[in-house]
């Protein structure tokens, strides 16, 4: 398996968490949050919704309902990111937008507006998994 790197130090929160809220939403198993926490990764997102401890997974809306009154925002303006194109389609079809996730321009790409010199002080960049 090739071994992807994440676009900032562990320890160090997701840049785009200064601007928005950052939910990771994940079919993990339960061991997540001290896979996260062991990796340095705990504070990448504000909150975690995760299929094993919900009870549901992607694509299933009520993960993504979850997702959107984690982030404390209206399904409309959350974005979605996924690596699974069926997960992004039910996304879409709840009213948020969706980015396939390809490659890291696929998602540099969506928040750039975020991370451009006059708003944050780290920019993406690597692969993210």
């Amino acid at each position: 398996m090739e071994e992807r790197q994440f676009p900032y130090q562990p320890g160090q929160m997701c840049p785009a968490r200064a601007h928005i809220p950052v939910v990771l939403v994940t079919n993990a198993t339960l061991e997540l949050e001290s896979d996260l926490a062991s990796l340095g990764l705990a504070d990448f997102s504000g909150h975690v919704v995760s299929s094993a401890r919900l009870g549901v997974a992607k694509p299933d809306r009520q993960i993504y309902e979850v997702a959107a009154e984690r982030a404390g925002v209206a399904l409309d303006r959350c974005l979605f990111v996924d690596d699974r194109a069926e997960n992004v389609e039910a996304a879409v079809a709840l009213g948020m937008v969706g980015v396939h996730y390809g490659e890291p321009a696929d998602l540099r790409e969506s928040v750039s507006f975020l991370l451009d010199s006059s708003h944050a002080a780290v920019s993406l960049s690597g692969d993210v998994e």
